[in-house]
């Protein structure tokens, strides 16, 4: 499981890197499509999860950019929440 949640999350961030990145949404309903291979809820929620992790990590380190109105506290809740919803939407009931 951890392998494909790795090569998972190994191809988001390489995307992110890319001219036209392809946001998370979009990105885990393909992966749930089966357009990066066969790929279980579990392995979903692991993908969501290590998304989270270093997205909150870059929050913390200031890596972000964020506006100066949102502090870092708030990104944080947001994010969590944010993937909280992509994990009940994706990975709830398949």
């Amino acid at each position: 499981m951890a392998g494909v949640a790795n090569r998972l999350a190994e191809l988001y961030w390489e995307l992110q890197a890319a001219n036209e990145p392809v946001g998370l949404e979009e990105f885990t309903e393909r992966a749930a499509a089966g357009e990066y291979g066969e790929v279980t809820r579990e392995e979903l929620r692991a993908l969501l999860q290590a998304v989270e992790e270093r997205l909150v990590r870059q929050v913390e380190r200031r890596e972000t950019g964020a506006h100066d109105a949102v502090t870092a506290e708030e990104l944080v809740d947001e994010t969590r929440a944010w993937i909280a919803d992509l994990t009940a939407k994706f990975c709830e009931g398949r």
